[in-house]
């Protein structure tokens, strides 16, 4: 009876010892490496589609532009205002330097002479909630202006960094 426990014993060990493989001859794996990209994101919220801006010749008319930026982007972003050409069409072509833009409704007011303006670089993201900027059209109506409407396009864009 002795012989048949240190036997038993030893056929548990080497049974044991076979039960600890990791994983049979035949069988093989690859690792995969998951690569994850969050995209980057903007939207803007306004202007408005018109702004009506109006007055005597020799004045200046004003109008205000509202919008909101929201991107994910950490090295921000711009914001370009651009016009569709050259003049405020009408009776008469008025050129685009009569055209002032006031960013933020602070610092110097920059003219459409030619071409592009960038009221907004900012170099992080948005916050939560958006950024939101309040900007100012500053036309000075020429003193010779004829009476009637006038119509240009200025486009807003903005851009993550």
């Amino acid at each position: 009876m002795r012989f048949s426990i240190k036997a038993a014993i030893a056929a548990g060990v080497a049974l044991a010892g076979l039960a600890g493989l990791s994983a049979p001859a035949f069988a093989a794996g690859t690792p995969v490496a998951v690569v994850g990209t969050v995209n980057g994101v903007i939207s803007m919220t306004g202007p408005p589609a018109n702004l009506a801006l109006a007055g005597d010749p020799g004045t200046t008319a004003t109008g205000d532009v509202s919008y909101a930026i929201q991107t994910n982007d950490g090295n921000g972003y711009t914001v370009t205002v651009t016009p569709s050409g050259s003049a405020l069409n009408g009776p008469m072509a008025i050129s685009n330097s009569t055209m002032g833009y006031w960013a933020g409704k602070t610092g110097p007011i920059q003219n459409f002479n030619s071409g592009p303006i960038t009221p907004v670089n900012k170099s992080q993201g948005s916050t939560g909630g958006g950024d939101f900027y309040t900007d100012q059209f500053q036309w000075s109506i020429p003193a010779n202006a004829p009476a009637g409407a006038y119509s240009e396009t200025f486009t807003y864009l903005a851009i993550a960094k």
